[in-house]
């Protein structure tokens, strides 16, 4: 064999081993949980951090469409259909960017506390006494 013919085929195979595709594509979470024996159990999961984030863009989406159609029942106000509107172009085209959308979730939850008049509790309800 010429020399350097093991190093070139060692490199063809590099090319075409399954795991040089997915390794930088697949994340893995780890979630911590108790059973009912009150042991703590470790939960692995692995999922495409690009489709995970796609599956997110469309639930907020869903959401947007809710509340717009929720508050198109209730009033005619322009300013608020313009905001939800807003919002509801700017998760369209975040499907297309890959940056953070932690902000349009914030934002979609000021706007349905507000529009809404939904509060958020911060009591534990289920310590009261009755």
């Amino acid at each position: 064999m010429p020399p350097g013919t093991d190093e070139m085929f060692q490199g063809i195979l590099k090319l075409f081993k399954p795991e040089s595709f997915t390794d930088s594509m697949i994340t893995t979470n780890i979630i911590k949980a108790v059973n009912q024996c009150n042991e703590i159990r470790y939960i692995q999961l692995s999922g495409n951090a690009y489709s995970e984030r796609r599956e997110l863009l469309d639930i907020l989406l869903m959401k947007c469409k809710k509340l717009l159609s929720f508050v198109l029942k209730r009033e005619h106000n322009n300013e608020i259909f313009d905001d939800i509107m807003d919002l509801y172009n700017k998760v369209r085209l975040a499907k297309y960017k890959n940056d953070d959308i932690t902000h349009l979730y914030e934002e979609f939850c000021l706007y349905e506390i507000k529009y809404k008049n939904k509060s958020q509790s911060s009591m534990n309800l289920s310590n009261l006494e009755i």
